[in-house]
């Protein structure tokens, strides 16, 4: 429930994750100040598997502009972020949304 930190009556959001979507495609997710893309945008904007996904620090780059290449320092966050896709994923096969119409 994210109504306190959206109606202002708390500074922080309850939650510390997130999946990303790209259209129906999911495209990562991200988990605290981390961000695992598993996709990506080729020059004509379509979607395009990765051999390797890329990871971002957004403290260090907010912007996204360089993924970590070289993050042996940091190799514990794949853990947290491989977990909030494999939770979706498992509650995706749970209920899949609305019946068809």
């Amino acid at each position: 429930d994210q109504s306190d930190f959206l109606m202002g009556k708390a500074k922080k959001s309850a939650r510390e994750s997130m999946v990303i979507y790209l259209t129906s495609e999911l495209f990562g997710a991200k988990w605290r100040n981390w961000k695992i893309l598993l996709k990506e945008l080729d020059a004509d904007y379509a979607i395009k598997k990765i051999a390797y996904p890329s990871i971002y620090n957004l403290i260090i780059d907010p912007k996204e502009e360089e993924p970590e290449k070289f993050y042996l320092d940091d190799t514990w966050v794949d853990t947290p972020l491989w977990k909030v896709i494999e939770e979706h994923q498992a509650s995706m096969e749970k209920d899949s949304g609305a019946p068809d119409a």
